[in-house]
């Protein structure tokens, strides 16, 4: 072992650590540097929803990134469900991006842990480590792809079946 493991040991707080360790499992920080993911952890607010909870609602401006640390949330569009997410999950990511109002309404499905990272934290945090933050930005535009990639699917899907 050497003197940095041993120092960690020490002096690191272990849920920052175990908050560090969830965070990179999270494909929207894949590529970060452990400091990085560190700091990342820092500025993300933990807060739990109840189930039937209302996290936003569509038509909201919004200003957050949501990550699911447990539960499970459902995403809802004029009322109508289209999508679920889980544990290690993210949503509202378009928010770091601009603050636009919300395209859909997301209610807790149970009760639900969620960490909360803030526009304003985030532009911050990609001004002081630009390098994390192009990977951020490239990891932002493959997930927003990737959802208007199936989105396209289903809408195509469902003009064919009429």
């Amino acid at each position: 072992m050497n003197l940095l493991d041993i120092f960690a040991k020490v002096f690191m707080d272990k849920e920052f650590k175990e908050n560090v360790d969830f965070f990179n499992t999270i494909t929207l920080f894949k590529g970060l540097s452990a400091k990085s993911l560190g700091k990342l952890v820092s500025i993300a607010h933990k807060k739990t929803y109840f189930a039937g909870e209302t996290v936003f609602e569509q038509g909201q401006v919004g200003r957050v990134l949501y990550i699911v640390k447990s539960g499970e949330v459902f995403v809802t569009v004029n009322g109508q469900k289209i999508s679920s997410c889980g544990a290690g999950e993210y949503f509202g990511e378009v928010s770091l991006l601009e603050e636009l109002p919300r395209t859909a309404t997301v209610v807790c499905d149970i009760d639900t842990e969620l960490y909360l990272i803030y526009k304003v934290k985030y532009d911050s945090f990609v001004e002081q480590y630009p390098e994390a933050g192009v990977i951020l930005f490239k990891n932002l535009a493959l997930s927003i792809s990737a959802k208007l990639r199936n989105s396209l699917d289903k809408l195509d899907k469902s003009l064919k079946k009429d």
